[in-house]
């Protein structure tokens, strides 16, 4: 992809790629994903199929927030809440 413009072939595996990390991260079953990025479980499952859907980038970005959050409220809980301090900007979250 580097010096021109990336293919729509490699933008899919990129994103079939991104969803994969994702999926593995959160450790959820497909039920708890559907529910999180309000999609059918179905539809989750063709995500993560091989031949399956490919995700768009708004079910990926739900799924990595959710698991951002986890991973925050696991630090608070670890370490206490003043461990974790968020501060929202322009550029968004920021840790």
């Amino acid at each position: 992809m580097r010096g021109r413009p990336a293919t729509s072939l490699e933008l899919v595996r990129a994103r079939q790629s991104a969803w994969a990390r994702a999926v593995r991260y959160s450790g959820l079953t497909h039920q708890e994903i559907a529910n999180v990025i309000g999609k059918s479980v179905a539809t989750v499952r063709s995500y993560s199929s091989r031949s399956g859907n490919t995700p768009p980038e708004e079910s990926i970005g739900s799924l990595k927030r959710h698991n951002l959050q986890r991973a925050l409220e696991t630090l608070a809980e670890r370490y206490g809440p003043d461990a974790v301090t968020v501060l929202s900007g322009s550029g968004g979250p920021r840790l």
